[in-house]
């Protein structure tokens, strides 16, 4: 398939939670890097979806796939969600995301 028109599967895949979790991970990896701003809504759509602690390795894959996209709003939400971690360890890693979007953003 080409990188565009496997954009439909790859989201279908990230969305269907009787997947394996690393299959989403995958999926949502995919399309940060197809085009990570073009699906920067179903990425964050996503993200809410995924709301259980547990899943918080797939938030992590989802995040580190919206580090391509320039949106101070993105950066604020993630920063938000990423205080309320129970996890220390998903807490610093999702902080390191977030700082890498920081990095990226630019000056105001």
């Amino acid at each position: 398939l080409g990188e565009k028109r496997a954009i439909p599967l790859i989201r279908s895949v990230l969305h269907d939670k009787s997947l394996r979790d690393n299959v989403r991970r995958y999926a949502a990896r995919a399309l940060g890097q197809i085009d990570a701003e073009g699906n920067k809504q179903e990425l964050l759509r996503a993200f809410d979806e995924s709301a259980e602690p547990a899943l918080w390795p797939l938030r992590l894959d989802i995040a580190k796939a919206l580090i391509r996209v320039k949106d101070r709003s993105v950066v604020n939400k993630l920063e938000s969600w990423s205080r309320g971690e129970r996890s220390s360890v998903a807490r610093r890693k999702f902080e390191e995301v977030v700082a890498e979007m920081k990095r990226q953003l630019p000056p105001l």
